[in-house]
């Protein structure tokens, strides 16, 4: 019976989710309870989701355990970490972090499948390029198709591609008479085409280690291997600004120069993603790559906005230092949106706010939102059940009534 009202309670929660004109408060409930809600709602009434939690270890957490409860169906997961290295220590990133944020945003605008991106709050509030930027960027190459290999490659090295003798990591590219090998960002392997003059004559996906082949596609598509796109034809406009910010911040003339010159020999390299609002006249972030059917899922608002302040606060001070130290580097303002907006933003879009404690209200008490309490229990044996992989319909554990 109680089994019977749990799941009835469920599958109002998830019919209601489309059609919400307010956002919907879950209280009550565990982290690893969590993903399983978030699994369970994407299962049944799939929409593309945006999953916001306080912390990277956190954001991890979730995506185990959602790969967990979905067995073996496939989740179009992507994680949306923050940029690798902090912006104002210097001018290097990682290319990992980099890798899985702009497949990250290529697949919330194209993806077929509703994609599901899970951002620690970090990722969520740094601003990012131009949505039109990377659409105008992305490049499908289909067999059988001419193509122009010199404008490919130009329009590869302007979004952060990197010639080698052998292609290993994403971001590299190499060409070897009628062969390019190529990693794009999107894909787990890199691609090996085959030009028989200028038509694509085959096009597979080919092992980094062995560098075997492992299966021939149909087509693919090359997006930037990082978040900056220097198109060598406009970069006046680039280095006016960066010359314009060196003044503003009384930069040496040598330092300015250096980085010129980098610029025009090498285009984009790592780390130059922190000097972006000086590429291009307005930045967008997350919400801007958002589907207008997008559900987003915010853990724990009052951790978030506790992290988001703590961010912005050792931003600020990284920006201070780092204008101590004489290097060029722009306001925390333009790299990063800050809490309230962001958050006034997500509740614009009636979002789902899952809490860990209940809460509760005076019976007078208008609720803003629709809420639904979750019971809070010792669930040792139902965990042991998951570590079993008994009957998915087991891991629902008790659910209290509605509130409203």
């Amino acid at each position: 019976m109680l089994q019977n009202q749990e799941k009835n309670i469920l599958r109002s929660l998830i019919k209601s989710i489309p059609y919400r004109n307010q956002d919907i408060e879950c209280s009550g409930i565990s982290a690893s309870q969590q993903a399983y809600l978030c699994t369970a709602l994407y299962q049944n009434r799939p929409l593309p989701m945006i999953i916001v939690t306080p912390s990277v270890r956190e954001a991890q957490q979730l995506m185990e355990d959602m790969f967990f409860y979905a067995g073996s169906a496939q989740l179009p997961i992507s994680f949306f970490p923050a940029s690798a290295s902090e912006a104002y220590k210097s001018l290097s990133s990682h290319s990992e972090a980099s890798t899985k944020r702009i497949s990250a945003l290529y697949q919330l605008i194209y993806a077929t499948a509703p994609p599901i991106v899970i951002a620690p709050i970090e990722g969520l509030l740094q601003k990012l390029i131009p949505r039109q930027e990377l659409c105008n960027f992305s490049e499908l190459l289909m067999e059988n198709e001419e193509i122009s290999l010199d404008h490919l490659v130009e329009k590869m090295v302007s979004g952060g591609y990197v010639r080698t003798m052998i292609v290993e990591e994403p971001g590299d590219y190499c060409i070897r008479g009628g062969i390019l090998d190529v990693f794009s960002p999107l894909y787990t392997d890199p691609l090996r085409i085959e030009l028989f003059g200028d038509c694509v004559e085959s096009i597979r996906f080919f092992s980094a280690s062995s560098q075997r082949t492992i299966k021939s596609i149909p087509e693919a598509i090359i997006i930037p291997a990082r978040e900056a796109i220097i198109k060598m034809e406009s970069i006046e406009p680039v280095i006016g600004r960066i010359r314009e910010q060196a003044s503003v911040l009384e930069l040496p003339v040598t330092t300015v120069r250096d980085l010129v010159e980098r610029i025009k020999k090498e285009g984009v390299f790592p780390g130059i993603e922190f000097l972006t609002p000086l590429f291009y006249p307005g930045m967008d972030n997350l919400l801007d790559y958002a589907p207008q059917d997008a559900l987003f899922v915010m853990v724990e608002p009052a951790e978030l906005e506790k992290s988001a302040l703590a961010f912005h606060d050792k931003t600020v001070r990284q920006y201070m230092m780092s204008r101590k130290n004489a290097a060029l580097c722009v306001e925390p303002e333009a790299l990063h949106e800050t809490w309230d907006p962001v958050f006034h933003s997500i509740l614009e879009r009636h979002p789902l706010i899952i809490r860990n404690l209940s809460l509760t209200f005076p019976d007078s008490t208008p609720q803003p939102f629709h809420a639904v309490a979750f019971s809070v229990e010792n669930n040792t044996d139902v965990q042991e059940q998951l570590a079993a992989q008994l009957d998915a319909e087991q891991l629902l554990l008790p659910l209290a009534t509605w509130i409203n």
